[in-house]
């Protein structure tokens, strides 16, 4: 809220329950201050200076000082200085036990992810656990290839609720369509009979493969062409009955379904809230790079600056984990923006939270050219960084810019806390400010002005020195890094007054009407298929390729002897690599293999421990153990290993159930059906559809030169 008036109320509750009232009427100043002691302040009366409207000035910049200061006491850095409250009681407690169980869960604040993980580990357990107790244990006939329900499962465990709704919502209208079109073509298989069927199923699945990975409406692909080879697969040597294919719809439903319930059992797992924690971050992160700015600005011009050193760490150190912040905000936005349709039932508290993430992303960028210049050397300063006259123009800079400089510093962390405060609708702080707009503009012009105050100042002082010492010591080197990081100070500000503006206008301006269902329609029969693009044209016609030489196992006499009762694997192996890159794709191939050998190990040796009829009441924990230690260890970079080996596991232990075999039998034939799939796929990729990731990089790395060519061209010309 801006109010301009010197009449107003500032009510901060921090997340570490820190409170700050702060209230100004026309005759005295009241600061209510509880940081650490919960002790009470109270200013000296100000009527002579309130008054006037120099005071109301001067009262507002002790405010955002105030407001700044606080923000500035829950950061890592104060409370890394002040050290840690041994008289403080939960200090007292926290030892032992529950000091490792709160740096666990606090660890992930100081780059760990053993919480994230364990959170994602637990739910995709439960998830499984939920999926075998619907499919398998109530011993129904209806729902077939259970097993194959909790790849979809995991496939819709997303990090948060959103996103997991929105793929509910692609994922299902996928299957449905896929089961519906499928349907008449797994009819007409079961129609014709054994010896047709054996040369049709090829056919129906290529044009059925292909016309899914063209189709632009749909999403995952991959995962609906495994849908129809698992439809069509069950009309080919086998009596289908009319409802089956409808029974295996029902059981990925089910799968999906799974996997949104456990992102809210046991706790929601919203990324709305995800959104407010990493916002606090990021307040806290950017109110922390300041600081050591500060402080690396004030030392800079000591003799020996071992604390401009410490700051200039501090401020690489921020900086990378301020980018990883901003990161993982873009990616739970679109999570977050399906939550807020369901929080905010106007449309313009939704649009104004998701417009400040995508604006974190854009300060992020005066933020790394600060990094740059406070970190970083420039040519010509080498040996000259530390004498005399640097450190006398530092100095010069220092004092004529320390001032406005710690003022900006003031506004910027105001800003940017009551834009948390008011555009999160999670965040239960309050805050009141008299025109935080007004403040910043002003700070930045006095900045601007003090900028070139000292500039000119420490420019004069070095070319006199230069002059008198008769040095070829260059001038320039000295200044550039001060130019570099007042300019960034300054986009930075600028930055935050363009966001501003951006929103009181658009307070003012009329709502956006909704687009009607025919607009939707048509925006929907309007999008292209994939046959126009080359790159997805290939990849669709090598899919269809692949699923035409994985079919031969269900049509071939010979191979079906070879693959029954699982003649369907390699296919579905074939539909699940095929990628748009060779690379990439073989990647997946081998990491697949990988999984299934890891899941194998681990079924053969659960079997052995529990033969005979102690075995079936064994399996359900088992497959739940197995889940929840492969995804508690899954790392990004062999995240399918691990994803596979979890869907394996409980494929290998239950899979045949249905078929009377036995686990010892069913792991080598699940291998070495993969591993078929996986030789044909290979002879596609490399003999019919060769294409190399080298040329890719090659293309883009040529594109990049150009560019820095244009560049220097048009620099040089201009």
């Amino acid at each position: 809220t801006f109010l301009d008036n010197p009449n107003f109320t500032i009510t901060i509750n921090s997340s570490m329950a820190t409170e700050f009232h702060l209230h100004i009427d026309g005759s005295a100043t009241f600061v209510d201050v509880d940081i650490e002691t919960g002790t009470s302040v109270e200013d000296d009366d100000n009527e002579d200076d309130l008054g006037s409207s120099a005071g109301t000035e001067l009262s507002r910049r002790q405010i955002y000082h105030q407001v700044s200061n606080l923000i500035e006491s829950q950061t890592e850095l104060r409370q890394k200085s002040t050290g840690p409250q041994s008289t403080d009681p939960d200090f007292k407690r926290s030892r032992g036990f529950l000091q490792c169980c709160n740096r666990i869960r606090t660890a992930e604040e100081h780059g760990g992810d053993c919480s994230t993980r364990f959170d994602a580990a637990v739910r995709a357990a439960l998830g499984t656990f939920g999926v075998y107790s619907i499919l398998i244990f109530p011993d129904q006939d209806v729902l077939g290839a259970a097993w194959i329900a909790t790849l979809f499962m995991h496939a819709n465990l997303k990090g948060s609720f959103g996103a997991s709704l929105l793929s509910f919502r692609d994922l299902s209208a996928g299957i449905l369509l896929t089961t519906a079109a499928s349907y008449p073509f797994a009819i007409l298989l079961q129609v014709a009979g054994t010896h047709v069927a054996q040369f049709l199923f090829p056919l129906f699945s290529v044009t059925l493969t292909f016309l899914i990975m063209s189709n632009p409406h749909l999403s995952t692909n991959n995962l609906l062409v495994a849908v129809m080879h698992i439809v069509l697969n069950g009309a080919v040597r086998e009596k289908m009955e009319h409802w089956e294919p409808v029974g295996y719809a029902a059981t990925f439903l089910i799968g999906i379904t799974v996997a949104l319930l456990v992102n809210i059992i046991p706790t929601p797992n919203l990324a709305v809230r995800a959104v407010h924690q990493k916002l606090e971050r990021f307040e806290h992160d950017v109110t922390m790079l300041l600081m050591s700015t500060k402080n690396y600005a004030d030392h800079a011009s000591e003799e020996e600056p071992v604390e401009a050193r410490g700051a200039a760490a501090s401020i690489e150190m921020i900086y990378h984990r301020l980018s990883k912040i901003v990161r993982e905000l873009q990616t739970i936005r679109t999570g977050a923006q399906v939550e807020l349709r369901s929080i905010c039932r106007a449309k313009e508290p939704r649009d104004k939270l998701l417009e400040w993430i995508e604006q974190t992303e854009q300060l992020l960028g005066p933020l790394r050219s600060i990094r740059s210049a406070l970190t970083q050397r420039v040519l010509g300063e080498d040996h000259h960084v530390y004498n005399a006259t640097a450190r006398e123009a530092k100095a010069i800079i220092g004092s004529e810019a320390r001032g406005s400089r710690d003022r900006l510093f003031d506004a910027m962390i105001a800003t940017i806390a009551m834009l948390n405060a008011e555009l999160d609708p999670v965040s239960t702080r309050h805050i009141v400010l008299p025109s935080v707009q007004k403040e910043l503009s002003e700070a930045t012009t006095a900045f601007r002005a003090s900028f070139h105050r000292a500039m000119e100042k420490a420019s004069n002082a070095l070319l006199e020195k230069c002059k008198t010492k008769n040095t070829s010591m260059p001038v320039f080197a000295h200044l550039t890094r001060r130019m570099v990081s007042f300019t960034a100070l300054l986009e930075l500000a600028e930055s935050l007054l363009r966001f501003l503006d951006h929103l009181s206008i658009k307070e003012h301006d009329e709502a956006k009407k909704e687009c009607s269902w025919r607009e939707s329609c048509c925006s929907i029969l309007q999008k292209k298929w994939h046959f126009h693009d080359p790159a997805k044209f290939r990849l669709a016609l090598k899919t269809a390729v692949g699923m035409f030489f994985g079919s031969l196992f269900v049509s071939v006499p010979y191979l079906n002897d070879i693959a029954t009762p699982f003649a369907a694997w390699p296919g579905l192996t074939i539909a699940s690599v095929s990628l748009a890159n060779t690379g990439s794709s073989f990647r997946k191939a081998s990491e697949r293999l990988y999984g299934t050998l890891f899941a194998a190990g681990y079924a053969l040796l659960v079997s052995n421990f529990f033969p005979g009829s102690e075995f079936y009441g064994v399996k359900l924990p088992a497959v739940t153990v197995f889940t929840f230690a492969a995804i508690y260890l899954q790392d990004q970079e062999h995240a399918y290993t691990y994803l596979y080996a979890a869907f394996s596991c409980g494929a290998m232990l239950f899979g045949g159930d249905s078929n009377d075999f036995q686990v010892s039998g069913l792991i080598p034939k699940r291998i070495e059906l993969i591993f078929a799939g996986v030789v044909i796929f290979s002879f596609v990729e490399l003999l019919l559809f060769p294409r190399s990731s080298r040329a890719l990089v090659e293309q883009q790395a040529i594109q990049v030169f150009e560019a820095i060519q244009n560049f220097a061209n048009q620099a040089v010309t201009s």
